[in-house]
């Protein structure tokens, strides 16, 4: 195990120095990535600020759910988006075939040899604007802080297992591209109170493509707001989602290895 996390930090570091060879480049790409997420977080303060909520949510309710849905997309995004998203494409290619002979887990060659620094820009916004935000929302004790970072893992450990599981599928033979245009689809919708939304695309967000667990269910709860669905128990049982995904990513991924039978199969 140690020696596995050695090499997933060699990889990740050799990652970022080799961006970094082109800081101009790397940091423009952060300053862009604020400037655009924060002119949309922006959009929704004047409106929400202008009308004064949202189905019962106020303008900094709203900003601290939008925050906590990018920092958990975020950093769950950074583990497994870009590097699975590129797994039909390898396998396609015959490439992925390389790294099943590696002395190592294909899946952490995958993770963190690509891993995606790009999010940081993400990462520090929302941090900014959690933090902001929640100030006099919440009376912060030593038990809702620690929700609040359990729920974060937690939230992160979800997106990156249904990006891996939606990349997966790939070895079976699937074309992934257009579940991920559904998943991110669905995404947007956890950005907003699902409340206001109609109760078929409630039951989608919470139960088909559970989403709302990352973002608007431990919010929702923490805030004291209606849990659509599964109640309150949700809110708790988002600490139990992390787990629960990553043992179905696994599952899938081994599946999927299993079932593979090489680029001329």
């Amino acid at each position: 195990m140690s020696s596995k996390i050695r090499l997933a930090w060699k990889l990740a570091s050799l990652g970022f120095r080799v961006q970094l060879q082109f800081k101009g480049s790397f940091l423009l790409n952060r300053i862009a990535q604020v400037i655009a997420y924060g002119s949309s977080f922006g959009a929704i303060f004047i409106l929400t600020y202008r009308i004064g909520g949202m189905a019962g949510w106020v303008w900094r309710e709203l900003l601290f759910l939008m925050s906590f849905q990018l920092l958990s997309y975020s950093l769950g995004a950074a583990f497994c988006f870009v590097q699975f998203r590129e797994l039909e494409s390898n396998v396609r290619k015959g490439t992925f075939d390389l790294l099943l002979v590696k002395p190592a887990p294909a899946w952490l060659y995958i993770i963190f040899a690509k891993f995606n620094f790009d999010y940081i820009g993400h990462v520090c916004l929302a941090l900014t604007l959690m933090a902001w935000s929640s100030i006099h929302l919440v009376d912060w004790n030593f038990i809702t802080v620690l929700y609040l970072f359990a729920a974060i893992l937690n939230s992160a450990a979800l997106t990156a297992s249904m990006l891996l599981m939606i990349g997966a599928l790939s070895l079976f033979g699937i074309r992934v591209y257009y579940l991920y245009v559904i998943f991110f689809s669905v995404l947007e919708f956890t950005r907003y109170p699902i409340v206001i939304f109609p109760l078929l695309l409630q039951v989608t967000v919470v139960v088909l493509v559970p989403l709302a667990f990352m973002s608007y269910i431990p919010v929702a709860y923490l805030l004291d707001h209606p849990i659509p669905i599964v109640g309150p128990m949700g809110g708790v049982f988002v600490i139990f989602v992390g787990p629960l995904s990553i043992c179905a990513a696994t599952f899938v991924w081994h599946r999927g290895l299993v079932n593979y039978q090489g680029a001329g199969g």
